[in-house]
């Protein structure tokens, strides 16, 4: 048997007699299990240019659909080329496009943002009513 710690912080500190060793693998166990239930989000992304035609817009924000209402995020990511980062406007009319499109399914959590040579937003799934 040991004498073990168990909040040092309280006044006075807290010792118990117990086994250590069964102690640590129960507290281990514990940790375990927590992460078991913890939910692992899953994000998806998809690339887009500046210079995409609206049926390929179309053609990806389906699949963007499918990946948002099996419980997925997603990121949408345009690639601006060399003049375009002067100017990144014309990546946001796609992203404006894109937006519009998932209005109804998803929610975007930030403003696009500009990060190196990409725009990014992330859009997760609406909240669904449990009526």
């Amino acid at each position: 048997l040991d004498l073990v710690l168990i909040s040092p912080n309280a006044k006075p500190p807290v010792c118990k007699i117990m086994d250590y060793g069964k102690y640590r693998y129960q507290a281990e166990k514990k940790q375990k299990e927590a992460r078991k239930k913890q939910k692992q989000i899953e994000i998806k992304e998809i690339k887009l240019s500046t210079q995409i035609a609206q049926n390929d817009i179309n053609y990806k924000v389906k699949h963007a659909i499918e990946f948002l209402e099996s419980g997925k995020h997603v990121r949408f990511k345009v690639f601006l080329k060399q003049r375009e980062l002067g100017i990144p406007q014309a990546g946001m009319d796609t992203l404006h496009k894109v937006a519009a499109m998932l209005e109804d399914i998803a929610i975007a959590e930030k403003e696009p943002k500009l990060e190196g040579k990409y725009l990014n937003v992330l859009y997760v799934p609406k909240k669904k009513d449990k009526h």
